[in-house]
């Protein structure tokens, strides 16, 4: 079993690129499953204690993280009980958490990263851990254009989505959590072949 973790800022494309990468694969006799992103995961009364902007506290963003891990686990039980799989697929992992708590860091200037970095080692043995992590590096005025009208998250924030990237960049740096990581851009059908074309490779091995 593989099992491939998409991450990126949100609206880079990370949910339609898992369909294409499961659809290939199904497509070409891989047994495949892919998990939906946290937000898709929990219910609506749950996704409304989500905090989605900066005048947070540390206790807020605590129990987010609590709902977040708790996804984490029912998709490493699901794993654990199909190991006949050939592929599982992530739509963001527990790097969301940590890179997204680096940009509020950032941004807030109240420390959410160590609190985060925390937590999650001490449920480590709950997480799901890829044996390798694309990354859905969009352009910024791409994502622009798919941004709701009058969305004023956070996750909207050009700002806020270059932290994340940094800070997933200086996850990936450290070597501890993200082993192998690709990066992609998928904004056109050429794009998105190269890409399905390199990850094939590297689950064919």
């Amino acid at each position: 079993m593989i099992i491939l973790g998409i991450e990126g800022p949100s609206h880079a494309g990370k949910s339609t690129f898992v369909e294409l990468i499961r659809d290939k694969l199904n497509e070409i006799g891989y047994s495949v499953i892919s998990f939906p992103c946290y937000m898709d995961s929990i219910n609506q009364v749950e996704r409304a204690r989500i905090p989605v902007d900066t005048s947070i506290s540390i206790k807020d963003e605590m129990n987010a993280l609590a709902l977040f891990i708790q996804v984490e686990k029912s998709r490493r039980n699901y794993i654990k009980n199909n190991r006949n799989l050939d592929v599982v697929i992530l739509d963001r992992t527990f790097i969301t958490l940590l890179a997204h708590n680096y940009a509020m860091t950032k941004l807030t200037k109240i420390d959410f990263y160590k609190p985060t970095l925390n937590l999650l080692t001490r449920h480590f043995h709950e997480l799901v851990l890829p044996d390798f992590f694309v990354y859905i590096n969009t352009a910024q005025k791409i994502m622009n254009k798919r941004y709701p009208i009058n969305d004023t998250s956070v996750f909207c924030n050009p700002v806020y989505n270059t932290y994340f990237k940094q800070g997933y960049f200086v996850l990936k740096k450290t070597g501890r959590f993200i082993k192998e990581s690709f990066e992609f851009r998928v904004e056109t059908e050429k794009l998105i072949n190269k890409a399905l074309a390199d990850i094939l490779t590297q689950i064919r091995g």
